[in-house]
């Protein structure tokens, strides 16, 4: 049975030929295009259900694909790709419309399950137009007909609804990670040139001067704990898992609280396990989100207060939260913490929560939070315990 007819649109004939025999061979109908002229002339000629194409082609740019798409197929689900991502192409593909934005290499795993979403969004859009008539229809004869195709175009406004939400959140992500890669590069090349002429005046400091090679040595150390920091920063070539190691998470939680600088007015409290389970997990990335959440705590107290930290074994999973005495959240922006880019402190990215769930997620786990205005803040992450 065919599953859908898709346009890969690319000007590498090997991607092409490698995009239409991984789609193919899950039962899906693929043409190829080699250029926006090729890919115009399929899209007047045929019918699809997604269109998969290059942000970079031999004659007109992707981008302007994507625009022709949206002004004749406004619901047509199209995905771009890319071998150079950078941030202008990223916002540009989810101002245009772009279902996703995906960074090569393109996989078996990777693509197939967004082309499936696509299509079931696409025919969900066509199936809630489709109640929509026939719920006029059915006004002007029965109105039993009627009650019942509103239930069901409530149910896919629902769905609709949700796949919205999805797609939202995809696409900041997306740009967030193209962000994240390029402020990460630029700040590492700052870093090397730092320590470079660092190197050169130590080698320029008579063996006396004691005072002056002891503020080096913490100006060097403060660079390679930065460095170590945005070595962990997940980004657009780091972000899946890559290694999974047993790690004891009390020991990773004890050294974790030592790279921190916590103000004094800020106490620590621990409520942990001695007997903590072996977890296989990235420990860099979860490092990552012990790192984000102490921090979010420490700067939710300017003034001082308590975090407590506790963990729990549950049946299937080891559940640790995070509860500070800080100034909590607002109702009205609870339901935006994890969205990426948003955020209400200055000089803050509002990428530290979105990152969080996302690295958790991926190693098959959850956060959660509760909150309440100058009650402070718990959060709660779950990790899988080994099976």
């Amino acid at each position: 049975m065919d599953r859908g007819n898709i346009l890969i649109v690319d000007d590498e004939e090997g991607m092409r030929v490698t995009l239409k025999k991984i789609l193919s061979n899950r039962g899906y109908s693929v043409t190829t295009a080699a250029d926006f002229q090729e890919a115009s002339y399929y899209l007047q000629k045929m019918s699809f259900d997604t269109v998969v194409t290059d942000i970079i082609l031999s004659d007109i740019n992707g981008l302007e694909l994507l625009r022709a798409i949206k002004d004749k197929s406004p619901n047509l689900p199209t995905i771009m790709i890319t071998g150079a991502p950078n941030i202008q192409t990223a916002i540009e593909s989810v101002r245009l419309g772009a279902y996703d934005y995906l960074i090569k290499p393109i996989t078996k795993d990777n693509l197939p399950p967004i082309i499936a979403k696509a299509i079931e969004k696409k025919r969900l859009i066509e199936d809630k137009n489709l109640l929509k008539k026939e719920n006029l229809d059915f006004r002007q004869n029965l109105e039993s007909k009627v009650l019942e195709r509103t239930s069901e175009l409530e149910k896919a406004n629902i769905q609709l609804k949700k796949y919205r939400e999805d797609l939202l959140q995809c696409s900041q992500m997306a740009t967030a990670v193209v962000l994240a890669s390029y402020v990460s590069h630029k700040l590492q090349n700052h870093f090397k040139v730092i320590l470079n002429s660092l190197q050169d005046l130590k080698h320029n400091i008579k063996d006396h001067d004691f005072s002056i090679k002891k503020h080096f040595k913490t100006i060097e150390k403060e660079i390679q704990d930065g460095q170590k920091i945005i070595n962990d920063f997940p980004t657009s070539e780091h972000n899946k898992i890559g290694n999974l190691q047993k790690v004891n998470l009390n020991l990773l939680l004890e050294n974790t609280l030592k790279l921190l600088h916590i103000p004094e007015n800020i106490q620590i409290k621990k409520d942990t396990f001695d007997s903590f389970p072996l977890l296989t997990v990235d420990e860099e990335q979860i490092r990552q989100v012990f790192l984000n959440l102490i921090n979010n705590a420490a700067q939710a107290m300017p003034n001082g207060g308590e975090l407590t930290i506790t963990a729990k074994k549950q049946k299937y999973y080891v559940e640790i939260s995070f509860l500070d005495t800080g100034a909590g959240i607002s109702e009205k922006h609870q339901n935006k913490i994890f969205q990426p880019l948003f955020t209400t402190r200055p000089q803050q990215n509002g990428l530290g929560l979105p990152i969080c769930k996302f690295l958790l997620e991926q190693h098959g786990g959850a956060i959660s939070f509760q909150s309440a205005k100058a009650k402070g803040s718990t959060f709660c992450i779950q990790l899988p315990l080994d099976s």
